[in-house]
């Protein structure tokens, strides 16, 4: 589904997230166009800050995430989007 980690950073910036000087999950950034990232329909500034209910705060949460991802089953991300909360699920079969 996605690939390995090297290429699916090529598509889009992750940023550490922080609201309260806490870690609140990770901020997307520099989308490229046609990516899998922009195809499921994630935008530049969107907040991923759960995924499949777990909360991303860490480097290490973000791994496990992008091995949920990998693994090739489908996956809800709850994000922040101009200070709206959105949940997207996403077949990735």
């Amino acid at each position: 589904a996605l690939g390995d980690m090297a290429t699916f950073l090529r598509q889009v910036r992750i940023v550490s997230y922080m609201e309260g000087g806490k870690p609140r999950g990770f901020q997307l950034m520099d989308i490229v166009p046609g990516s899998i990232v922009d195809r499921v329909g994630l935008k530049n500034g969107d907040v991923v800050e759960r995924v499949n209910g777990k909360s991303i705060h860490t480097p290490k949460d973000a791994m496990q995430c992008f091995s949920m991802l990998q693994s090739g089953r489908g996956v809800t991300l709850e994000i922040k989007r101009k200070n709206q909360h959105k949940s997207i699920s996403i077949d990735l079969k």
